[in-house]
């Protein structure tokens, strides 16, 4: 069976690429940082639908915990990995004056640095085929100028933008 990995798939975005998955046959990986209840309701859907999946749970922007959590899915894994969707994302805003320096590192810890520490971690878990890789970015990043309120949050979807390509 093909298998999917969605980062922040309990709710928004990420579950609605988790549910589409599903349908496709996907086995899918739920993943939650702090939104246990929201993962179980995803994953009971998906079950209710016909489809099979289970939850992992971690902080992207921990190298160790995505570590952890990518040998849980090998470990689980029915087959190889197909399609890693790096979907987190904080966007944590406020002006730059005074923006705390907690919110500019965790910006770019998680959008920025999550995806290449997922996309290092998950490699290893596609098959000799190969994989797909698709990061969720920001509409017209490549022709945004930064903003007062939202700098951390332009450059680490820029430089997750610079990754892809």
């Amino acid at each position: 069976m093909k298998s999917a990995l969605v980062t922040g798939s309990a709710k928004r975005l990420g579950r609605s690429i988790v549910l589409k998955l599903a349908e496709a046959g996907y086995f899918v990986w739920i993943h939650y940082l702090n939104s246990k209840t929201e993962a179980e309701a995803t994953l009971e859907e998906v079950r209710q639908k016909g489809g099979e999946g289970s939850l992992v749970q971690g902080d992207v922007g921990d190298k160790k915990q995505v570590a952890s959590l990518c040998n849980q899915i090998k470990e689980d894994s029915r087959s190889s990995l197909e399609v890693l969707v790096n979907n987190v994302g904080e966007y944590l805003v406020g002006p730059l004056e005074n923006y705390p320096i907690e919110y500019f590192e965790r910006s770019i810890q998680t959008n920025l640095l999550g995806s290449y520490y997922m996309i290092q971690h998950c490699l290893p878990l596609f098959s000799r085929q190969g994989g797909a890789i698709v990061n969720i970015g920001y509409a017209g990043i490549e022709n945004i100028t930064a903003a007062p309120h939202n700098t951390a949050y332009v450059i680490s979807k820029s430089g997750l933008l610079t990754l892809t390509k």
